[in-house]
């Protein structure tokens, strides 16, 4: 499952091959295909594995409040040389994937993924709401559709043309984040400090990306 979710890291659900997560694993080729039968139960069982451990190591980080935490979940999401753990969470999150057809039991590990995610993020949007950093007329759940809209983009250009640099344009979508949500200029400055300073989240248990937890 661990290998599993570097590939995805690396090369998005849709890139993913039974076959080549064996011989990663440093097993055959046929092993995953012997203990799940199908992909499509694979795909099951590992975003069953990712939605548990991305839940668990959450609970464990010291999100900050308000907007400077909203700004350090798109800075994770938006870091292709950050813990692979998130890697695989936002290519899984901020994907196509419809949630409206296909296995069950595949749509709602996908939609409790996702949930968990939004969360977080409309959490933020709230928080900053409540502290005064940002706008009070504005719609937690809305810019969580929004934000969750541009980072997929973002990504799928990404997976598409590696040579984009995606802490780059990460940034930019801050940078928008802070001129359009936050509602004063004091305030404003208050958050251009900790915009000053890119910080991402480290997980507590990293699968790391060359193998070892």
């Amino acid at each position: 499952m661990e290998t599993a979710v570097r590939l995805v890291a690396v090369r998005g659900l849709d890139g993913l091959k039974l076959a080549d997560i064996g011989v990663e694993a440093g097993y055959s080729r046929g092993l995953p295909a012997h203990h799940y039968g199908t992909r499509a139960k694979f795909e099951i069982a590992l975003i069953e594995f990712i939605r548990d451990e991305f839940e668990f190591e959450m609970a464990k980080v010291d999100i900050p409040q308000g907007l400077a935490g909203l700004i350090q979940l798109v800075r994770t999401f938006c870091d292709p040389g950050k813990d692979v753990l998130c890697k695989s969470v936002a290519h899984i999150v901020f994907s196509d994937f419809p949630l409206g057809n296909g296995d069950e039991l595949k749509v709602k590990v996908l939609a409790d993924l996702r949930a968990t995610v939004h969360k977080l993020l409309e959490r933020s949007i709230s928080d900053g709401i409540k502290l005064g950093e940002v706008r009070p007329d504005a719609n937690p759940k809305r810019l969580t559709f929004l934000l969750s809209t541009s980072i997929n983009a973002l990504i799928k250009e990404w997976l598409a043309d590696p040579t984009v640099n995606l802490v780059a344009v990460g940034e930019e979508l801050v940078q928008v984040l802070v001129n359009g949500l936050a509602p004063r200029i004091a305030t404003h400055s208050k958050v251009i400090r900790s915009v000053a300073q890119p910080q991402s989240l480290d997980l507590p248990r990293s699968i790391s990306a060359s193998g070892h937890s």
